[in-house]
């Protein structure tokens, strides 16, 4: 049996206000314990190929699911 113990996402996100319910959605979550999160904000000037540039926001989570020596949630992968 495999046991899944820890995870880390990336998400792009276009808006602020949409980082910030993305980070309360996983706060609320019960299935892992959110270990860390951090948003950056990327902007990308304008360019021949995309002349309107480009901005968003890249969310990370890192997730525990499970302790290496005390497991908590018995789904197995």
């Amino acid at each position: 049996m495999k046991t899944l113990l820890k995870r880390q996402e990336e998400y792009r996100v276009e808006t602020e206000t949409g980082v910030q319910e993305l980070i309360e959605k996983m706060k609320q979550d019960k299935g892992f314990e959110l270990i860390s999160y951090s948003s950056t904000y990327k902007e990308k000037k304008p360019s021949k190929a995309n002349p309107d540039g480009d901005s968003y926001y890249i969310v990370k989570f890192k997730m525990e699911y499970n302790k290496e020596n005390e497991p908590k949630y018995s789904d197995a992968i």
